[in-house]
């Protein structure tokens, strides 16, 4: 739970900062490309599946 609650309350600040006009690249942590490799093969897998 305290995870989630330290998540929370860093949300407000994370957003602000992803709309901030100058950042022009994100780094991530391991697990983040992960996940991020994740949704992108998933997302090939559906547009596939969409043109069938």
């Amino acid at each position: 739970f305290e995870a989630l609650q330290q998540d929370y309350e860093q949300m407000p600040r994370q957003q602000k900062g992803l709309r901030n006009d100058r950042l022009d690249h994100m780094s991530l942590v391991k697990e983040e490309v992960v996940i991020a490799h994740y949704h992108s093969v998933v997302d090939r897998y559906m547009a596939e599946t969409a043109r069938r």
